[in-house]
């Protein structure tokens, strides 16, 4: 593939490629497979080393463009934007200023990856870099190699749909507004995207039901997204915001249902298993640390003490180390990644 060693040899070769306007990439192979925490069928695009490498340059070629488009309250694929981080938000704006937070708009775009055409991304770069036509073409042509829209999984992908959106965002931003008196009054008062979920803030019902009519017509017409019907105006203060993994009221942050259930029951049953002496698997440890965080970050100090989940953690995490080391040892890393029944660890009951 590279005719060079190591990085560099790499790097060269991507770009004798694009100087010759010829990625030679692979076919991308597709894997369909079921998202546990949501139960959708997501199609999973797989590509090849050098697509995956090429998506990289794409990325941080495109980066000065990025930051300056992509909102400050855009989540999701962005270093330091998490969950975490729109939760904090959240929080802040609807323990601040109860006024300006009094209703929202959540929505979710219906299979926005698939749904951004290459037409609607070709147009967006021909106006934010038109002057690089090297660039938009490489762009256009690693996009090219999907099968439909974006490819769910790829680097490039997660940017550029945070981009598209970022049309969205500045249009909720800076074009909603009426004139009253006089003076400018926005429509929206705070907005916060997490990948496809869009939430917004008003003042009041009718701004709230105006900004999101507005916002879903906007997307359609110009973006080619559609909103899912379910989206409804709400009452922060009767139906606290549920978005990230987290519901935040004025009084407190929980964890949203689904998930505490999800949680709840996995900790409970590693719980029995340790205090039978019986192995917590690797799937099933990866899990529990994963389910941290939700405790960690909402007031749920004391269900997690009823929870035991200190413990459970502290041996869930034993159990990774195991298996990480045991595979830097052997030099096989693909034992981490084998069925439960195939391989595990046990733990002494209590520590």
């Amino acid at each position: 593939m590279a005719r060079h060693g190591g990085a560099h040899g790499i790097a060269v070769e991507i770009t004798e490629r694009i100087k010759a306007r010829d990625l030679a990439l692979p076919p991308i192979h597709y894997r369909d497979r079921v998202d546990k925490s949501s139960g959708k069928l997501r199609r999973l695009g797989i590509e090849s080393a050098m697509q995956q490498c090429m998506n990289y340059v794409a990325v941080y070629a495109l980066m000065p463009m990025l930051k300056a488009k992509v909102g400050p309250f855009q989540c999701a694929s962005i270093p330091e934007r998490g969950q975490v981080y729109g939760k904090k938000v959240l929080e802040k704006w609807i323990r601040k200023d109860p006024k300006g937070t009094k209703y929202y708009d959540k929505m979710d775009v219906r299979h926005c990856f698939e749904s951004i055409g290459h037409r609607t991304i070709r147009k967006l770069l021909g106006r934010d870099i038109r002057k690089n036509p090297t660039l938009t073409w490489f762009v256009l042509a690693l996009i090219g190699t999907y099968e439909e829209g974006l490819s769910i999984g790829s680097f490039l992908s997660q940017w550029l749909c945070n981009y598209v959106i970022s049309y969205a965002y500045h249009f909720a931003t800076e074009r909603l507004y009426k004139t009253r008196r006089g003076k400018r009054q926005n429509l929206v008062t705070h907005i916060l995207v997490f990948m496809d979920d869009i939430i917004i803030f008003a003042a009041s019902k009718h701004n709230a039901k105006a900004a999101g009519k507005a916002l879903e017509e906007y997307m359609l017409t110009q973006l080619g997204l559609h909103i899912k019907p379910n989206h409804n105006l709400k009452q922060t203060a009767k139906e606290p915001p549920d978005m990230m993994g987290y519901v935040v009221s004025k009084e407190c942050t929980t964890i949203r249902a689904r998930t505490f259930v999800r949680a709840r029951r996995a900790l409970l049953r590693a719980w029995r298993r340790m205090v039978a002496g019986l192995p917590i698997y690797l799937q099933n440890a990866r899990r529990l640390v994963s389910y941290r965080g939700y405790f960690k970050h909402t007031n749920s100090r004391n269900i997690a003490r009823a929870l035991h989940l200190k413990e459970v953690h502290r041996a869930a995490r034993k159990v990774i180390s195991k298996f990480s080391k045991g595979a830097n040892e052997n030099g096989n890393k693909s034992i981490l990644h084998r069925t439960p029944g195939q391989y595990q660890v046990y733990e002494p009951a209590l520590g």
